[in-house]
């Protein structure tokens, strides 16, 4: 947003004043909109990035320091996104690798675990009716890209919540 003011006319002078009182009224009135508005955004886009859409809820949440959108996966998103087994440790083209050194085992002990035959780096598991083998699935950074792509988008979206406040 642009306040453009020629310092000659009080005219001028005045306008800028209002408009500043007027973004200054929307600012107050609007973390919730704006948190809103981004919440929406990353709603949409990660319904557009993830592999299995459909299982993302979020909430709005008020509190005493502001406005928050909590996003919830009703499933294992750390192994999706860094990928998993030898597979995992050795494809993870895209996926933010600062993220997955903070993450706790284990998540990022990609061959960790009894299952794990140490020397053919395969995982067998029964899945109700049959033996599964795998060594693992290559990582797919669909958080860290829809992420990348909302903050991308993040200016542009408060700067319509507030000419939307604004009339």
């Amino acid at each position: 947003m642009v306040i453009e003011v020629n310092p000659y006319k009080v005219s001028s002078i005045q306008k800028a004043i209002d408009d500043l009182k007027a973004l200054r009224k929307v600012l107050a009135e609007s973390p919730k909109t704006i948190v809103e508005a981004i919440a929406i955004r990353f709603d949409e886009i990660l319904h557009e990035q993830a592999p299995v859409s459909g299982m993302w809820t979020y909430k709005i949440e008020e509190g005493d320091r502001g406005c928050s959108a909590i996003f919830s996966f009703d499933g294992e998103v750390e192994f999706i996104e860094f990928g998993t087994g030898i597979v995992g440790k050795e494809h993870h083209d895209g996926a933010n690798m600062e993220w997955a050194d903070k993450l706790p085992p284990p998540y990022t002990g990609y061959e960790s675990g009894h299952m794990i035959n140490p020397y053919t780096h395969e995982w067998r598991f029964w899945n109700g009716s049959k033996w599964v083998v795998t060594k693992g699935q290559e990582a797919n950074p669909f958080i860290y890209r829809s992420v990348q792509q909302l903050m991308d988008e993040s200016h542009e979206i408060i700067m319509k919540v507030i000419r939307n406040g604004q009339g």
